[in-house]
């Protein structure tokens, strides 16, 4: 379980990263299409906000 959360830990600041370099809606697609999935869904809300706060 602790490799699914670096994964998604990893994956939140890509989107950060990706944030400054492309427009907001290819990070809103990438998003969306990370939440769909309830158990994806469960563990990006478990991360800290102040991780996922974009």
């Amino acid at each position: 379980m602790l490799w699914i959360h670096m994964v998604f830990y990893k994956q939140s600041k890509c989107l950060i990263i990706c944030r400054r370099k492309f427009q907001k809606l290819v990070c809103y697609i990438f998003s969306l299409k990370l939440l769909i999935n309830k158990d994806k869904r469960t563990v990006f809300l478990s991360i800290n906000s102040k991780i996922r706060a974009w």
